[in-house]
């Protein structure tokens, strides 16, 4: 049994390796209890699930209308239907990026306002637009070589949304560079707990759609507590 706890140095002896300090997290010993976090996010979700489920079925409702504008609009054989989907992508870019900002506010319980999720329409759109097309070229170049080396690169820099919306002031290279460094040893279990919510994909299917209700902000809710905890274990 663990005599102290490895984030405050607490005695554990006696409280049967539960710190009475950190008993509330989500980690020991820099491992992420994936369960407990993912109750934990449940817990965020009964308290505020209207307020995330209004701005994420807008944010989603917006892109799958367009989409279906596009389909209904343009031959899905043509060069030009190709270039709109693309074009249709970076612009709602910065909107999934406001999302997630607006998800860690309410994940830090500080104050979150629905129009959050159009802030970053301003100078910091042509960031966004150069993070996401950098980092799917790299996929993208990886890929091409093996399937797996394309795994690895997209693990390395599936947080680089969430550090866009945390940062104001970050460069694009200083936002790979960072997901890199939060992902490091953790890209297996940044898999896995991907991975656990396949069941809950699953689901949405098999209702054709209506457990989506839920499973989206369950699954921002919790990636966004991921995030939350990867960043204290790094610090």
């Amino acid at each position: 049994m663990i005599k102290y706890c490895g984030e405050c140095g607490a005695d554990l002896r006696d409280t049967n390796g539960v710190c009475p300090n950190c008993s509330n997290k989500y980690s020991s010993n820099g491992i992420i209890n994936r369960v407990r976090l993912k109750e934990g996010a449940k817990e965020i979700l009964d308290k505020h699930f209207w307020n995330i489920f209004k701005a994420s079925f807008f944010v989603f409702a917006i892109m799958g209308l367009s989409m279906l504008i596009i389909d209904l609009l343009l031959d899905t054989d043509t060069y030009i239907y190709s270039v709109a989907n693309l074009f249709r992508t970076f612009i709602f870019l910065p909107l999934t990026v406001g999302l997630i900002n607006y998800v860690l506010k309410i994940v830090r319980e500080e104050e979150a306002k629905f129009d959050m999720i159009f802030m970053f329409y301003d100078k910091r759109i042509f960031l966004v637009f150069g993070v996401s097309f950098l980092v799917s070229l790299i996929c993208v170049l990886w890929s091409l070589l093996l399937i797996i080396p394309g795994i690895i690169a997209y693990l390395s820099y599936s947080l680089v949304n969430y550090i866009l919306a945390d940062n104001d002031n970050m460069s694009i290279m200083e936002i790979l560079r960072e997901s890199k460094r939060l992902t490091y040893g953790y890209k297996a279990d940044i898999f896995l707990f991907g991975l656990s919510f396949l069941g809950w994909y699953l689901l949405s299917a098999f209702t054709m759609g209506i457990a989506f209700i839920y499973v989206i902000p369950y699954t921002l809710v919790a990636s966004a507590m991921y995030y939350e905890e990867l960043k204290k274990i790094k610090k």
